[in-house]
C-alpha cells in the first residue's frame, strides 16, 4: 500500500506566486510522486498587456495565470520562450505577450476563461489543478464596504460579480444560485472604512466562510475573526495577501487529504480547511511598503523626487497599526459580548 502524497496548495497572484511555484516544482519532480502541487491564482491586474486585454475584451486579466502555467510546465525553457515572448513592435501588438493573447483567443473560442485555462493547461503542461478566485469590494445597503473572496469562478462569474458589487443582496443571491464558495475577508480591519452592527449580522447570516487568518492583518484582528467564525459556524479560509515576495506563501489554507482542485474546494465548503501561517506586524508591513516604494523608484525614475518621504514609512505604518488595533478591539469585544442582535439564518448551499 503506497502512502498518500504530500499535497501543496499555493494561493496568491502577481509575479511572486509564479516564482514560488518554479522553486517548488523542482521538489515535486525530485519526489517521484511523493509531492503534488496545486496553484490557486487570484487575478486583479489592471495594467500592461493584461490590463489592455481586460478593458478591450472584458476578460479576466491573463498575465498571472500565464506566468504560473509557465512556471509549472514540464518543459519550462520552451514554454518560457513562447508564452513569455513580448511583441516589441506592431500596431496593437506592441507590449502584448504571446501567452496573454493565446489565453484571450482560447477564451473567445471556448466562451469561458476558466475552460480556456484548463484546455491550455492540458495542451501545454501536465498540472491542470488551477482555479480562479477573486476579491471583490462590495457595498452594503447601509453604504459600508467590505472585501469578499469568491472561489473557483468562471469568466461569466467575473462579469456578474462586477455588475453586482454595489448591490450586496443581489450579489449574495447570485453566489448562492451558482453554488460558489465566498468569504468575508479581514472582518475586523478598518481598511474598507466604517462598520455597523448590521454588517456583522449580515456576515453571520449570509456568508458561508470567514477569512480567519490574513498574512498582512494584525494577530489581534485575526483572533477576533477566528472567534467570530467559530461562534457562527463558518468555514475558515486564510491567505498571505502578499504584495511582495518577502511574505508570499507564508499564510495559507490547507485541506487535509485533498488530492485535486475538486477535493480541495469540497473540503473548503465543508469547513475542513485549516488556516496556517503568520499574521502581520509592524516590521512585516513596514518592509512591504518600503519594498514597494523601492520598486517604484526603479521603474519610474521621476519618483526619485519623492524618495525623502521614504523616511516617514515607519511612522505611517505605526500609526496605521495603532488605528487597526483600536478598530479590532472595538468591534471584536462588541461581538464577543453579543452586542449585535441580528437573527442568524442558517442556510445550506452546498
Amino acid at each position: 500500500m503506497h502512502p498518500s502524497p504530500l499535497r501543496i496548495v499555493s494561493i496568491g497572484g502577481g509575479s511572486g506566486l509564479s516564482t514560488l511555484l518554479r522553486g517548488l516544482k523542482r521538489y515535486v519532480k525530485a519526489s517521484e510522486g511523493a509531492l503534488e502541487l496545486t496553484a490557486v491564482v487570484t487575478v486583479t491586474d489592471d495594467g500592461g498587456s493584461s490590463g489592455r486585454l481586460r478593458r478591450e475584451f472584458d476578460v479576466l486579466p491573463p498575465g498571472d495565470i500565464r506566468n504560473c502555467m509557465v512556471a509549472l510546465a514540464p518543459d519550462e525553457n520552451l514554454l518560457t520562450r513562447l508564452f513569455q515572448y513580448r511583441f516589441s513592435s506592431g500596431r496593437g501588438l506592441k507590449g502584448h505577450s504571446f501567452g496573454n493573447l493565446f489565453l484571450t483567443a482560447m477564451t473567445d473560442l471556448t466562451g469561458d476563461f476558466s475552460r480556456a485555462v484548463k484546455m491550455s493547461a492540458e495542451v501545454l503542461r501536465r498540472h491542470p489543478d488551477f482555479f480562479l478566485s477573486e476579491e471583490v469590494t462590495c457595498r452594503t445597503p447601509r453604504g459600508t464596504e467590505l472585501h469578499m473572496g469568491v472561489y473557483d469562478i468562471a469568466e461569466r462569474d467575473h462579469i456578474e460579480l462586477q455588475g453586482r458589487r454595489d448591490d450586496l443582496p443581489a450579489l449574495i443571491a447570485y453566489l448562492y444560485e451558482r453554488r460558489l464558495l465566498f468569504s468575508v475577508n479581514h472582518v475586523f480591519s478598518g481598511l474598507t472604512g466604517r462598520r455597523t452592527e448590521s454588517d456583522f449580522d449580515d456576515f453571520a447570516a449570509s456568508f458561508p466562510a470567514v477569512e480567519i487568518l490574513n498574512g498582512q492583518m494584525l494577530a489581534v484582528a485575526n483572533r477576533y475573526a477566528e472567534a467570530f467564525a467559530a461562534r457562527n459556524r463558518k468555514a475558515p479560509v486564510a491567505g498571505s495577501d502578499a504584495h511582495t515576495l518577502a511574505s508570499l506563501g507564508r499564510t495559507y489554507t490547507r485541506v487535509h487529504s485533498a488530492r485535486d482542485r475538486r477535493e480541495f474546494m469540497e473540503g473548503l465548503k465543508r469547513g475542513r480547511g485549516t488556516a496556517l501561517g503568520d499574521s502581520g506586524d509592524f516590521m512585516k508591513l513596514t518592509w512591504a511598503v518600503a519594498e514597494i516604494g523601492f520598486e517604484m523608484l526603479k521603474e519610474r525614475r521621476w519618483t526619485a523626487l519623492l524618495s525623502p518621504l521614504m523616511a516617514a514609512i515607519p511612522l505611517v505604518t505605526l500609526t496605521h497599526l495603532a488605528l487597526e488595533t483600536i478598530f479590532a478591539h472595538k468591534w471584536g469585544k462588541r461581538q464577543a459580548m453579543g452586542l449585535s442582535y441580528g437573527v442568524i439564518a442558517i442556510r445550506r448551499i452546498f
